[in-house]
């Protein structure tokens, strides 16, 4: 008989448990997965809340609140694997897209100065937004200042260096809580937006590779298989991908992570 191997992992966020769930898919029978969490609950940042709506609450109404990510996007190699995950928990019928013609999808909007401020969706637009528009002598350097030759550094650090440090505070960290529920001083400018740092690699700006029509791909070889495995696998997938900006599920983010919890538990409890 074959020795038997005990894998631990440590951390019950999204991380963990999406490691735990393969290993578990791939692990032959020999092999013992734990998962080990130190608090009450699995998902990190992942968490959701419903909660009684004030206003409607003779109608049964609710609020649907989320203190960490509000969305997943469906785009890119890792895009088309969470989707293949949600099909590998069965979590379709709880899908909520917002498609790419909702004005959800198209408007944005930050709040700054004791204001809401609906973002621009045109270059004409962003060059008169006032909340940008004094910006911009700072972050038209980006096109002078040439690459760093740095391998990765934070999110906060990238746009401070290129688009200056009231670019960064105003309106990027305010984008990456929405978006990561982070830190933009802590958080992998590669990991993250790594289209940010291609661009500045091959053209030596942002600004510039834009306009030159660059890409700024991050994808590698591997990537590319996998969304050809994928796709190949699960075609159905391309139509929801072509018509969804982003989405979530009916008791927001946090059913991915309660899914997995429960998934796990059938196969790694005997």
């Amino acid at each position: 008989m074959a020795p038997r191997t005990h894998i631990a992992v440590i951390g019950g966020g999204i991380s963990g448990l999406s490691t735990a769930w393969y290993l578990a898919k791939a692990a032959p029978p020999t092999v013992t997965v734990t998962l080990l969490e130190a608090t009450k609950r699995t998902g990190g940042w992942l968490h959701s809340d419903r909660v009684k709506d004030p206003i409607q609450d003779h109608h049964g109404g609710s609020l649907l609140l989320e203190y960490g990510p509000r969305s997943l996007r469906p785009q890119g190699a890792s895009g088309l694997n969470t989707l293949e995950l949600v099909k590998d928990l069965k979590l379709e019928s709880r899908l909520e897209p917002i498609l790419k013609t909702s004005p959800a999808a198209m408007n944005r909007f930050i709040y700054s100065r004791n204001k809401l401020h609906m973002l621009p969706n045109t270059l004409a637009g962003a060059l008169s937004h006032p909340l940008i528009l004094p910006k911009l002598p700072r972050a038209s350097l980006d096109l002078i200042r040439g690459g760093s030759g740095r391998e990765d550094e934070s999110i906060q650090e990238f746009v401070t260096r290129r688009f200056g440090k009231a670019f960064s505070d105003d309106l990027i960290s305010a984008m990456v809580h929405g978006i990561y529920a982070g830190d933009a001083s802590k958080l992998s400018l590669r990991s993250t937006f790594g289209i940010l740092y291609q661009l500045e690699k091959d053209f030596g700006s942002v600004i510039l590779g834009m306009l030159m029509g660059g890409s700024g791909s991050a994808e590698t070889a591997w990537d590319r298989i996998l969304k050809e495995k994928i796709l190949h696998d699960a075609p159905d997938l391309k139509d929801f991908i072509d018509k969804t900006s982003i989405y979530s599920f009916k008791d927001g983010i946090e059913e991915l992570a309660k899914a997995m919890e429960h998934a796990l538990i059938q196969t790694l409890v005997p």
